[in-house]
């Protein structure tokens, strides 16, 4: 897959070649060339996967009773309505006096995102 530097490149030379090309068939291929290189670059870039999943603060509440109100699995492509969905699960559990969601890049992966879901657990009564 192309890096932005080198799309950016080729899309200059296109349009070097677009103002000296005369016959309308050449400048069609043109257009078409570099509307297909943008959105594979775009969809390229927007098929992150979520690589880890950290849930962060809870104490009484077991982590895995807390993966079980989760639905976005590690794996599963990044989908930030899916995680805004997690993270009213969690609310609506009704444990926690402040839950943050944070999603980073993964270091390791370029094509990968962590999830953390950092929780403030109600007082004990």
């Amino acid at each position: 897959m192309p890096d932005a530097e080198e799309v950016c490149r080729a899309n200059k030379q296109s349009v070097d070649r677009w103002l000296t090309v005369s016959h309308w068939a050449e400048r069609v291929c043109i257009v078409l060339v570099l509307v297909v290189s943008v959105v594979s670059y775009s969809v390229a870039q927007a098929r992150s996967v979520v690589d880890r999943i950290i849930i962060e603060g809870n104490r009484r509440v077991a982590t895995e009773s807390l993966q079980a109100l989760i639905h976005t699995h590690i794996g599963d492509t990044y989908n930030q309505s899916a995680l805004q969905r997690d993270f009213k699960a969690l609310w609506d559990a009704k444990n926690f006096s402040d839950i943050r969601l944070e999603v980073r890049g993964d270091p390791d992966h370029a094509d990968a995102k962590i999830v953390y879901f950092i929780l403030v657990e109600k007082p004990a009564k």
